[in-house]
């Protein structure tokens, strides 16, 4: 997955720094740092490529069963194609 483009904004620079400093001096897991450095992280918002997951699983899934169906038909074709030609060998090349 591609990294997103993050912006950092000080938190001194926004009107919340002198409400959201006193909460975090609350808690005792932050007691040895330095408030001021208090950063707020934005990171850019990512459109999936692939829109509706679901879908397309359900796209591949078909596929693959469609793929597998014709396969067994070109094998089928080519065992009668032998038989009639009264080639029935199953050292015929291509036979597995």
């Amino acid at each position: 997955m591609p990294r997103r483009k993050q912006y950092k904004i000080p938190a001194r620079q926004t009107a919340i720094y002198g409400t959201i400093v006193p909460e975090l001096q609350k808690n005792p897991e932050l007691a040895g740092y330095g408030m001021e450095t208090i950063e707020i992280l934005v990171k850019k918002k990512i459109i999936p490529r692939i829109p509706d997951v679901d879908k397309a699983i359900n796209n591949l899934t078909k596929y693959i069963n469609t793929s597998d169906f014709l396969l067994h038909v070109l094998i089928l074709q080519q065992i009668i194609l032998i038989w009639t030609c009264g080639l029935w060998r199953f050292d015929h090349p291509g036979m597995i």
